[in-house]
């Protein structure tokens, strides 16, 4: 005996409308917190930026004000002739104000230290300063004029370990 039951047949459809829906409006809540991300990120670094910045410049004008206090203080009795000695330097070499600034008061700082009246501790300051930027253009020394100008002062006390990298060897125990 043969029993016929006839075809069974089942369409499933799946209504994904809703998961569609819900996907893009997850996108677009993605994207919007994306962007706001972004200029959050894009604000802090801004920040930093500025923030860097004006510390720089802080920095740069506080070093720049103590160079000229010193130079000041070194050259307090010859203020006009040490000031036009500075330009001068500026001028041969194009040196910026705090390094002229600088290289004059570190030399003649030590050397009115060992006595000498301040016209004579300029004059020495400014040959030694001219000797260092002419070494820094030629050997391109990384500490710059103002490092030339360093190694050459330690070198006139008696700390010759500095120039040689200036390609001057001094022998202390030789007669020349």
């Amino acid at each position: 005996m043969s029993l016929n039951l006839g075809v069974i047949s089942a369409a499933v459809t799946l209504d994904d409308s809703d998961y569609r829906n819900r996907l893009s409006k997850l996108e677009q809540q993605s994207e919007g917190s994306f962007r706001r991300i972004a200029a959050l990120a894009a604000g802090y670094l801004t920040f930093r930026a500025l923030y860097s910045s004006g510390s720089m410049a802080i920095k740069t004008f506080s070093d720049m004000e103590e160079a000229a206090n010193r130079f000041n203080a070194v050259y307090e009795k010859i203020q006009h002739t040490a000031k036009i000695t500075m330009q001068s330097l500026r001028d041969e070499f194009g040196l910026s104000r705090a390094s002229a600034y600088e290289m004059l008061s570190g030399t003649g700082d030590l050397l009115t230290g060992f006595g000498f009246d301040p016209s004579s501790a300029l004059q020495l300051s400014y040959q030694a300063a001219r000797l260092g930027a002419d070494l820094y253009s030629f050997t391109n020394y990384a500490g710059g004029a103002k490092g030339a100008t360093e190694a050459l002062t330690k070198a006139m006390l008696g700390e010759t370990e500095q120039i040689k990298s200036l390609g001057v060897v001094i022998r202390q125990d030789s007669d020349e």
